[in-house]
């Protein structure tokens, strides 16, 4: 374990992130509820009371299972948070830990949603190790500029900025 460093500063998961995920997770959901009717309305030849059968039957065993889940991701989600110090950047979740020092990123991506806000940044390391995602962090604008402001002058900084609402699960279910 890595001793703390006195500045140091703190990011968790932001509460609408765990807002958004709950609602795109119902809206999922409803929608498998819809193809589950429909494909088991048109397989038993439109019989609506066998396709009820059918429906309740699937459901009495996935809905206790989809609550159960969401439950237990929400539980694990709430224990990521980004540590940034003045030599390195850490994403932690529990014990686990992706540790990238500020010398060793080759490259910043960000990425803003449609309403203009961060909505994700990806660190590129110089080797070829696996980059860290950030996304749904609270403060996420404190998070980019400490980022900005900590990497070395040689690093590619990339915008990209999204046309589309991706918070919307409509649009999400679409693609």
């Amino acid at each position: 374990m890595i001793a703390p460093d006195i500045q140091m500063r703190e990011f968790g998961l932001s509460e609408s992130f765990f807002r958004q995920g709950n609602r795109n997770l119902i809206a999922y959901v409803l929608f498998c509820a819809f193809v589950i009717v429909a494909f088991a309305w048109y397989f038993l030849d439109f019989r609506v009371e066998e396709a009820l059968i059918v429906v309740g039957r699937v459901s009495i065993v996935l809905v206790p299972i989809l609550a159960i889940e969401a439950v237990l991701i929400n539980r694990r989600l709430r224990k990521f948070k980004v540590l940034v110090y003045e030599d390195r950047i850490v994403k932690q979740c529990g014990k686990k830990q992706h540790i990238l020092l500020w010398k060793d990123i080759a490259g910043v991506k960000t990425v803003h949603s449609k309403s203009g806000t961060i909505a994700q940044m990806t660190l590129y390391p110089k080797k070829p190790n696996r980059p860290m995602y950030l996304h749904g962090f609270t403060d996420m604008d404190d998070l980019a500029a400490l980022i900005r402001e900590s990497t070395s002058e040689g690093v590619v900084l990339g915008e990209k900025h999204h046309r589309l609402d991706w918070q919307n699960p409509i649009i999400s279910l679409l693609v």
